[in-house]
């Protein structure tokens, strides 16, 4: 282009017709590789985002136990970072131990959680229910029980529409952190590959899309999904303004009975310096037990919870 438009003006005599039409085919010509560019961009992203879809597919439909019990150490801290990037607790420390339930119920449609602190003495029979729902676009339901105030209490978002507000058991795991992902909330992207803890990753990106973005904290996600097992090892979400909010990671992962389990998690929120590690003590997966133990009776009767417990510890 720079050739012809010096030459164009070198050879100011010609007729103004011939410069027209010069100019003409520089503006075609530079149209052209414009939308080519376009086109090339646009087929570049659309293989991306199947990709991200397909990677995002399995890692959120993956091989998961029909029921499970666990029993979890949460440590919660103020922490401090040395220059090599490790961080530590100095302030703050919390520690709590819980035992949690899980279940597949109605044919695999729902999915029911429950979480019931056992120490500290102060926070004992505080407990949490969570049911997720296989349906698309359907939010997951949650609800607290708080002992010293025999009270229980529904989650909800503030607003009716926005983000539910408030943390599980205090730790730096929110709610909202907790529910069930539905791949068609989100659009995801294939965005670069990596390795994490020597495995080797897909790197994706997942947007919230539609009304879950209204639903949401997070403007975005970043996933370093395990090429083999098909679990996050590590993850950041960003906030509305894109800063950074919050990194998880995903570690101590063993095989039990065919199926992929991690043994232990980790949550750094940046904006408060503060860090959380949840660490499983005790596991047992594909077992039996009384789908009553999954429910609002179970998060309030104590004595009803403790005597089914007992057939499963």
């Amino acid at each position: 282009m720079r050739n012809t438009y010096l030459d164009l003006k070198i050879f100011s005599k010609i007729k103004i017709l011939c410069k027209i039409s010069t100019l003409s085919i520089i503006i075609l010509l530079s149209s052209s590789n414009h939308n080519l560019y376009a086109k090339d961009n646009k087929s570049n992203d659309t293989e991306a985002e199947k990709k991200g879809y397909e990677i995002a597919k399995k890692m959120l439909d993956r091989k998961s136990s029909s029921s499970s019990y666990n029993k979890v150490i949460l440590i919660s801290c103020d922490y401090s970072e040395d220059k090599t990037g490790k961080r530590s607790c100095r302030a703050g420390k919390r520690v709590k131990t819980f035992e949690s339930l899980g279940q597949d119920q109605e044919n695999g449609n729902v999915k029911k959680n429950l979480s019931v602190i056992i120490e500290p003495a102060q926070d004992q029979g505080v407990s949490f229910l969570q049911v997720d729902y296989e349906k698309s676009q359907k939010t997951s339901d949650q609800w607290i029980y708080l002992p010293a105030l025999k009270k229980m209490k529904r989650i909800v978002s503030e607003s009716g529409s926005g983000p539910k507000s408030g943390t599980f058991f205090g730790s730096e795991l929110a709610y909202e952190d907790m529910e069930k992902k539905h791949l068609e909330d989100f659009n995801s992207k294939l965005i670069g590959e990596d390795k994490v803890d020597g495995a080797n990753v897909w790197v994706i990106e997942m947007s919230p899309i539609g009304q879950k973005k209204s639903e949401t904290s997070y403007a975005k996600s970043k996933l370093w999904v395990d090429k083999k097992k098909d679990i996050a090892l590590k993850a950041e979400v960003f906030d509305k303004q894109n800063r950074l909010a919050k990194t998880f990671y995903t570690k101590d992962i063993k095989l039990d009975k065919g199926i992929w389990v991690s043994h232990q998690q980790i949550i750094v929120n940046h904006k408060n310096n503060r860090m959380s590690l949840m660490k499983t003590m005790e596991s047992k997966i594909n077992i039996q037990f009384s789908e009553q133990l999954l429910s609002q009776r179970s998060l309030k009767d104590q004595d009803f919870r403790n005597k089914e417990m007992k057939k499963i510890r």
